[in-house]
């Protein structure tokens, strides 16, 4: 499995509800699955700036790259960008998996 972690900091909600709008038209077509959304986390440890916290899952590196170089997605991500700034990673889980 794949996770998309992201932290966005939202400074237009106008135009970052847009790209919220059009979102899962597009992300439906690509096996992923949204794990959490949160704009309101508990900060435990460190500093925390972003106002929304999001974790997608897919089943593997191919698939995120299928749905996140897709047009389809490509051209709703300018919406996001320009409504927001945001940190996004891309982590496996590699954990052994039990038999």
């Amino acid at each position: 499995m794949s996770y998309l972690v992201a932290q966005i900091s939202i400074h237009d909600r106008d135009i970052y509800n847009k790209y919220r709008e059009g979102f899962y038209d597009v992300f439906k077509k690509y096996n992923g699955e949204i794990v959490l959304v949160d704009e309101e986390p508990s900060l435990i440890e460190g500093s925390w700036e972003h106002t929304r916290m999001v974790i997608i899952r897919f089943p593997d590196d191919t698939e995120f790259y299928r749905w996140y170089n897709s047009p389809g997605y490509q051209k709703l991500a300018e919406l996001r960008w320009k409504a927001s700034e945001s940190n996004l990673v891309l982590v496996k889980d590699k954990r052994s998996k039990s038999k």
